[in-house]
């Protein structure tokens, strides 16, 4: 009844759908979230047809109340993050930017954090100079709210808090996404029946100690049994401590006791990535969205000391391979030596060590070192690059020392490329 009623209120079909969804309020053992939805939904049909944003209401690190009464009649952009995220960190200069080029506009921007450390959280705050709201979602109610499923994540709001841009991610043309967004929202005029629905009163929203959050699903060190289902580049097995992927003629031993985590995990990660990916590109590129098909990288292997992480969240330390489709037959200096430039400057990284190339096995990699800041706390990355078999690899090793990094990046040393044919 309740998705009928949605789908006909989506067809202005509003007398049909207002019925439908008075059924399902009249049957007994709806959730919570979903009967206030429905309230709403037959208050106002005009909801089902445009992306509202949901209800939510905080207060931020420096006191000041957020809801979406609050930011009714202004630009909203909305950053999901997290300190222990690096794309994250790596966003902070272009949302400072964005911050001061829209100073003199009604723009608003609000970021919504995932720590579980408060004082980590508040230290980078202030180190970095983020001088907007933001605000320590500890239980995840808002979050789970925006239905994230990744870090970072931007939403943009009009004047009426309909959502007219969310991407995940961050890549090299994010900010010009942003801008775009919020230049389209600041030219859009508030629409009266937009306006009047999102202001109308509305059913409470269930508590958020009512909402239950699906737990992140536990790292785990068999891969063999879960890639059944599984084709192409995430078709992968481990035996013991070796990973090996066919289609990529890639073997790597890595360090004993280490936790991967599940081939499944991953691939319900890159599937959000891909959706999301292909649907900025569509956004932003509608000509070429019709001929060229982007799907970004998808992460091949998770594995951390602890098994904390999935991929996406990472939990020092740990090792990260992700693969992207390439026409080149091997790294160039020139481009990786162009992209970790790029990726230094918009993340606030220090270089330890330059970009260097060593062999392995006969097979060329590209690698460079890094030190990056999380408040008092600092991570080490060694960043890989290398081709095969019409992939681009990059291998990401995340530790709390510089010994420990090196440690672990000694492992690289197994890694056995079969290019086909060989």
């Amino acid at each position: 009844h309740y998705d009928l009623g949605t789908v006909l209120l989506k067809q202005e079909r509003d007398a049909e759908g207002i019925a439908e969804l008075k059924t399902f309020v009249a049957s007994p053992g709806a959730k919570p979230q979903s009967l206030a939805e429905a309230q709403r939904l037959i208050a106002n049909p005009i909801r089902a047809r445009e992306p509202f944003a949901p209800d939510f209401s905080f207060t931020t690190e420096n006191s000041q109340h957020v809801s979406n009464a609050s930011l009714r009649g202004s630009v909203v952009l909305l950053d999901f993050w997290g300190t222990w995220c690096p794309p994250c960190r790596e966003s902070v200069p272009m949302l400072r930017d964005l911050k001061k080029k829209y100073r003199d506009k009604p723009l608003r921007m609000v970021g919504i954090s995932s720590d579980d450390d408060e004082e980590v959280w508040r230290t980078f705050i202030q180190a970095q100079h983020m001088d907007w709201p933001d605000y320590l979602d500890a239980d995840g109610s808002v979050q789970e709210a925006f239905k994230i499923q990744s870090f970072p994540t931007f939403i943009v709001l009009d004047r009426d808090g309909v959502v007219r841009f969310r991407q995940a991610g961050l890549d090299n043309f994010t900010g010009g996404y942003l801008e775009d967004a919020i230049n389209k929202a600041l030219k859009r005029p508030s629409d009266p029946a937009l306006a009047a629905a999102a202001a109308a009163a509305e059913a409470p929203a269930a508590p958020a100690s009512a909402a239950v959050s699906s737990p992140a699903p536990s790292a785990s060190a068999s891969g063999s049994a879960a890639t059944a289902t599984l084709a192409g580049i995430e078709a992968w097995s481990i035996a013991e401590n070796v990973y090996r992927n066919p289609e990529l003629g890639l073997s790597y031993e890595f360090p004993k006791g280490w936790v991967a985590a599940k081939p499944e995990v991953l691939h319900a990660i890159n599937e959000r990535l891909h959706a999301s990916a292909q649907a900025a590109f569509k956004e932003h590129n509608p000509e070429l969205a019709k001929k060229v098909s982007y799907a970004g990288p998808s992460i091949l292997l998770y594995i951390s000391r602890k098994g904390g992480g999935d991929g996406e969240r990472l939990a020092l330390p740990c090792l990260r391979i992700t693969a992207q489709p390439i026409r080149l037959q091997s790294v160039s200096m020139e481009l990786f030596q162009r992209a970790t430039d790029s990726m230094v400057a918009l993340g606030g990284a220090k270089v330890v060590t330059p970009a260097a190339e060593f062999t392995v096995q006969q097979h060329k990699f590209l690698r460079l070192e890094l030190e990056r800041a999380a408040g008092s706390q600092r991570a080490y990355e060694s960043y890989v690059q290398t081709v095969a078999n019409g992939y681009l690899l990059t291998i990401e090793i995340y530790a709390a020392s510089q010994e420990e990094l090196q440690q672990i990046a000694g492992s690289l040393q197994s890694i056995s490329v079969t290019e086909a044919g060989r």
